[in-house]
């Protein structure tokens, strides 16, 4: 790990060369611990990032604390945001863990209907694109012989996200332009070749989708998108992503 680091906090004693080294990544303003058993440990010392966006949890775990058998419980909170791993200490070596929060892009509000609709960029002839309120999620429709599509306006540079997790399905079966994707525009008739990522969907009822978009590298915000065929519908409830 090569980092430029500022020191922001320590307590608890040094590390020892006997030691096992825990490091654990975790976005700045968090508190985090370390659980196994009865045992509890907070960090000996904290760090922060050049960016100030991710903060460093170093934990020294003495070796009479080393189990090959029984892992610990690694646990970032920030808020009411909380993440957990687990790792195995059984020696004297360095470990990483990285814990991160979900970022909501989308979340259905019936009390927000109205607005939230706004929001959603119509890539097609809107007399053929629906959106409507599913009184707790939004229905995407499709009329016509073409593939319709719709962005979410408000763009994210996704390019430190690892997961993005569609919770929906779509009213019919096969996978022909059934798709969540992220794209780097919206609002234009381009967006076919703008896809940066595409995944069908072939769920026909509700469950959460989870997509790779670790492979993601933009330096400008991507948006996601949906498209389907005609004589369809995708039901949304949530578009999330997480590092």
């Amino acid at each position: 790990m090569s980092l430029t680091l500022n020191m922001i906090g320590g307590g608890g004693g040094g590390l020892s060369d006997t030691d096992a080294v825990l490091t654990v990544s975790v976005p700045t303003g968090s508190t985090v611990t370390a659980v196994k058993g009865g045992i509890t440990l907070t960090p000996t010392i904290w760090v922060q990032d050049a960016d100030n966006t991710l903060d460093y949890a170093i934990f020294s775990i003495s070796p009479s604390m080393f189990d090959a058998v029984n892992p610990w419980t690694v646990t970032g909170t920030r808020g009411t945001d909380s993440d957990s791993q687990t790792v195995t200490i059984s020696t004297n070596k360095q470990y990483e863990v990285s814990l991160s929060y979900i970022l909501v892009l989308f979340e259905f509000d019936p009390n927000d209907y109205d607005a939230q609709k706004e929001n959603w960029a119509i890539m097609d002839d809107s007399s053929r694109s629906v959106i409507s309120n599913g009184t707790d999620h939004m229905v995407f429709t499709a009329s016509g012989s073409a593939q319709r599509g719709w962005t979410w306006k408000t763009g994210f540079d996704l390019s430190d996200y690892n997961i993005l997790y569609f919770d929906g399905y779509v009213s019919t079966t096969g996978t022909t332009h059934h798709e969540v994707c992220i794209r780097n525009n919206y609002g234009t008739s381009n967006w076919k070749t703008d896809s940066l990522l595409t995944a069908s969907i072939t769920n026909t009822a509700r469950s959460t989708t989870n997509v790779d978009i670790s492979s993601i590298n933009v330096s400008t915000p991507v948006y996601p998108m949906i498209t389907i065929s005609p004589s369809a519908a995708f039901h949304v409830w949530s578009i999330k992503v997480k590092r």
